[in-house]
């Protein structure tokens, strides 16, 4: 063979290996992307994977925080509810006792205005029998015999059926004319009882 044959041959041949490189080259180039495409979609499911899982988990903890909120929030508003309750009741309670303590004041003021009508009343109800008694100017009779005078009280005569005892028509449960309102006023009270 001639050189130049011979030239010629080594010269397709490395154009020809060149070209079988980069066949082997791009069939390579080609498996590492696919290679790495798998790899990357691999990568990709197992990022999706765990950001599901995060998702899920954060979710579940947001749940759980909410969940724990709203018991926190129920348990406060029935404490306030019952806090409300009570100071219902107190204020309730104290009301009442008000209402009773004014009552009682109130029952008492009258029972009080009415004793001080009643003392102003037996007080001038015996102003008006003394100053009657004054007006009559009354003088005690004297017994003719001065043995039948009553030491205790000498204006009174000595009761002559029982010495002793208390002069007749002084025994306190018939009324004279000499008696006094407010004494009246007590025996009336003294014979309903």
């Amino acid at each position: 063979m001639s050189e130049t044959q011979v030239e010629t041959k080594t010269e397709i041949n490395p154009i020809e290996e060149l070209q079988r490189q980069l066949k082997e080259q791009i069939a390579a180039l080609a498996a590492q992307r696919q290679q790495e495409a798998q790899s990357f979609e691999k990568e990709i499911a197992e990022r999706n994977k765990l950001a599901e899982i995060e998702r899920a988990d954060r979710i579940r903890k947001h749940q759980e925080a909410e969940e724990k909120h709203r018991k926190q929030r129920a348990a406060e508003m029935e404490e306030i509810e019952a806090k409300k309750r009570e100071a219902t009741r107190l204020e309730q309670e104290a009301s009442r006792k008000e209402k009773e303590a004014s009552d009682a004041k109130e029952a008492h003021a009258a029972r009080l205005q009415w004793l001080e009508s009643e003392i102003a009343n037996a007080e001038f109800a015996e102003e008006q029998h003394r100053k009657q008694l004054e007006g009559m100017n009354v003088k005690p009779e004297l017994p003719d015999n001065p043995a039948e005078i009553n030491v205790e009280h000498p204006v009174a005569p000595v009761n002559l059926v029982t010495p002793g005892d208390h002069v007749e028509g002084t025994d306190g449960l018939s009324v004279g004319p000499t008696m006094s309102q407010h004494l009246r006023h007590i025996l009336r009270q003294a014979q309903r009882q």
